[in-house]
This record gives structure tokens, sequence and C-alpha cells, in this order.
């Protein structure tokens, strides 16, 4: 017991639980990264995604995608989605036929630094609901829960996984999903990205995808970005084609970098 304790206070050791001092964006893709935002400062990711229907042959306008980070202390932030909506065929046809709009509050929660063979770790959490939650409509209410880690690899390429578990609601209910994917980093502000992401429905078949594209920086603080997805399950799939912007407010240049930015 002694052993498994000294095990366990040696990964999650209060050396791991410090500031981080980079600017990272959790946009595009499915998988999200373990790193916070800068303590005390706001990001701001947006996006928006039009999207080609096989099954239903719609194609439709994805509303703009909004998240909001703060960090309040060193090993946590706080988190707003406006239109949450996973990367799932079984969710965005549900959330279209019912004419759902989503939201979510919720985390992230830092557990450890990368050293050695051990990646960087964060837990991840959202409280989610609907426009139509506390109307007579009664939209769904759920929550997911994320375990985050990512290990650079090398100074330039780096691998970045998620598995998790969301409760979509008793329309959607039970769903498993896990992420991984690969960065690139090929100049001092341009990132390439290749990513598989799969969800495992108590309700509904799986279904799966492939997304890729690129983030550029023209300065530490602000991110662009290009990506195309494909979503899969038996009835047809999905294509996505994205764009988004995000910024950090109230990071000052001689404090803090991005990891593209190295001084």
């Amino acid at each position: 017991m002694k052993h498994i304790l000294s095990v366990l206070l040696g990964i999650f050791s209060l050396s791991c639980w410090t500031q981080d001092t980079i600017i990272e964006f959790d946009r595009p893709g499915a998988a999200d990264l373990p790193y916070l935002v800068p303590q005390r400062t706001l990001q701001i990711e947006m996006g928006y995604g039009f999207t080609l229907d096989d099954s239903t042959n719609l194609n439709f306008d994805n509303a703009p995608g909004i998240l909001l980070r703060y960090s309040p202390f060193p090993i946590f932030e706080l988190r707003l989605v406006v239109n949450y909506l996973p990367l799932s065929t079984h969710f965005s046809r549900e959330y279209a036929k019912r004419d759902l709009f989503g939201f979510g509050i919720g985390g992230k929660f830092k557990l450890c630094r990368q050293k050695g063979f051990r990646p960087e770790l964060a837990l991840s959490g959202l409280f989610t609901f609907s426009d139509k939650t506390f109307s007579s409509a009664k939209g769904p209410v759920g929550g997911e829960v994320n375990l985050l880690a990512n290990h650079f690899i090398t100074d330039w390429f780096y691998w970045n996984y998620n598995a998790g578990y969301i409760y979509g609601g008793p329309q959607i209910d039970h769903s498993f999903t896990y992420s991984s994917c690969f960065g690139f980093i090929t100049h001092r502000f341009v990132e390439l990205f290749v990513e598989h992401f799969a969800f495992f429905h108590t309700r509904d078949i799986p279904d799966w995808g492939i997304d890729g594209g690129v983030c550029i920086f023209p300065t530490p603080r602000l991110q662009i970005d290009l990506s195309y997805i494909r979503l899969f399950n038996s009835f047809g799939g999905q294509n996505i084609f994205n764009m988004g912007v995000s910024y950090n407010i109230g990071v000052h240049k001689d404090h803090y970098r991005n990891l593209y930015w190295k001084k």
C-alpha cells in the first residue's frame, strides 16, 4: 500500500501543479490539449463550419461555435461553450432533428506535466444543456468528462490523445469517445495536424471520423485555423469544412510564449 501511495504521489506531485506559461488553443479538431490558459487571462476560440450530409442530401451552415476559457488558479480553468455539439453524426442529426442549440459550462484541471515517458495530463468536464432545456420542449441535459494527454516526442512533433464519456440526455443516452491527433510544427508559426476519433453509443451504431488541417500563428496570441472533417457511419457520413480564429487577452509578450513562438 505504501508503495502504491508513493507512486501516486510521484505521478501527481505538487511540482507538476505549476502554472502553464504557454499559450495553446483547443480548436480545431476533436482532441483537446491538456494545457491551461495562463492564469488570469481570457482566451476566446471561435469557429464556423459548413456541413454536407450524405444521407439526407442536406447542406447546412453550422452556427458559429465559441469557447471562452479563463484560468483563476494555476491548475484550473473555467470553460463556457456556446453552440456545444460533439463531432458525431449521431449528435448532429439528433440536434438538427429537434432544432437544438447547445451550451456547456465546466472546467479543466491540470493533473501533471510531461516528464520522460509520462505525458502531460489534464481532466476536463462539462455540464451541457440546450436552448430548450428550460422551456416546455424540455431539451436534453447532460454532461461529459475527458482525460486529456499530450506527449512531445520531438521539438516539432507531438501526439495528443483523449478518452471520454458523454451523457447526451434521454434521447441520445450514453456515449464513449476517443481521439488521437498528431501535430507537426513545420515552421515558427505554422502547424499541420491529422486526427482520428470515434464515438460508441448505447442507442446507435458507432460513428467515427478523420480530420486534418493547418493552424497559423501570426502572433503568439493569435491563431487562424482551416480544417476538413469527414464523419462516417453505416448510413453515410458528413463532410465539414471549418475555419476559426482564436485570441488570448491579457498575456504580456515578456511573460508567456506560444509553443511555436519560442524565445
